[in-house]
Order: structure tokens, then sequence, then C-alpha cells
């Protein structure tokens, strides 16, 4: 008698199909006649996908620039003026890796030195070798448009003028 009775569950009624039809263009209806939902499921990947797309493709670039391929153009007026920055930036830069060795035995000191460090061992911050230094007749117009990074005019010191080395002493 149980093979004769059929299955219920097998076949859905027709009549639950209709309903959720009904259902679905009722919703459908409903969604087309609101300005703002259209405005959202249309314009709003139109103006943020292009976006997303050009914040990820700058992330990506700058991610996988390697921190060694960094050349910083700097331009100066005259060619003494670029001379007297390569020797500061030089006396500059070996002032700091005097003041970065800890004194010996300091182990937090070693790991925070570690930590400041590149993967590679390298600091983080570029050296004086990674410089260009070019001289510009313009040094304004050199700037503006993208020809150097950096414009420095170096100034010799007035007579009679205290160091900044005195000034900043006095101030600590």
């Amino acid at each position: 008698m149980s093979d004769a009775a059929p299955n219920k569950r097998a076949e859905p009624p027709r009549d639950t199909l209709s309903r959720l039809g009904r259902l679905t263009l009722k919703e459908l209806r409903e969604t087309l006649r609101d300005r703002r939902t259209i405005v959202t499921l249309v314009l709003m990947p139109l103006l943020v996908y292009p976006l997303l797309s050009l914040a990820f493709k700058q992330f990506l670039l700058s991610s996988f620039q390697q921190q060694g391929q960094t050349q910083w153009r700097i331009g100066v007026a005259t060619e003494p003026e670029g001379v007297v920055l390569l020797v500061l930036l030089r006396r500059g830069d070996e002032l700091l890796k005097q003041a970065e060795q800890p004194p010996q035995g300091s182990a937090s000191q070693d790991a925070a030195r570690a930590s400041k460090s590149g993967e590679d061992g390298n600091s983080a911050e570029p050296a004086v070798e990674e410089l260009a230094v070019f001289t510009t007749e313009n040094l304004d117009e050199a700037v503006n448009h993208m020809q150097v990074d950096l414009g420095v005019r170096v100034r010799p010191r007035p007579p009679g003028e205290v160091p900044w080395r005195q000034r900043m002493s006095t101030l600590l």
C-alpha cells in the first residue's frame, strides 16, 4: 500500500512555485520603483570599482619597489653648493650612525637596532650614496617641473652669527 501512495515531497506543488514567482516579481517591481536603490545598484559599482583598482595598483607598485632602488634627486644652484651639501650630508650620516651605536652589552638596544634595520640588515633610511646632486640654473623651475625631488640653497653663515650647535646647546 505504501508503494501505491504518491510521495508528495518528491515534487513541489505548482502552487508553491507560482507563489514564489509572484513574490519575486513583486520585490523586483518595488526595487525598480525606488530610484535610490537603482542608483546604489548601478552607479556605486561604476564609481567604486575604478577607484579601488587605482588604489590597489598604487599599493602593489609601492610594495614591490625595493628600498635600494630609491634615488633622491637634489638640485643646487651652483657646483660649490653641491659639494658643501654632500660634505654636510656625509658628516650628518656619520653622526647618526655613531648615535645609533649602543653601549656594549645592551641587549634591549641591540633589539631596537635590529628592528630599525631592513630584512638584509641595512638601515631603512637612504644612505648618502643614494643621493644624486644636480646643478641647475633655475632651481625653482626644476622643482616645479619635478626634475629634482628637492631644491637646496646653501648660504654661508653671516659673520657674527652663532652656529646652530651652540644655539641648541643653550636650549637643552
